[in-house]
């Protein structure tokens, strides 16, 4: 589990699945928002109700 801000996330979410730096903006992203990102893959993890 790795705890950040939102552009640090988006950064690394860019990196991890190999999008380029103008992909940037595209990046989901928002507060309290969990991605788990597995063989260049993210997924936004969220409750189930």
């Amino acid at each position: 589990m790795l705890v950040t801000h939102g552009i640090t996330s988006r950064m690394l979410r860019l990196i991890l699945t190999g999008r380029p730096p103008r992909d940037l903006r595209a990046i989901d992203g928002g507060q309290g928002v969990v991605f788990y990102v597995d063989g260049g893959v993210q997924t936004r993890l969220t409750l189930g109700a």
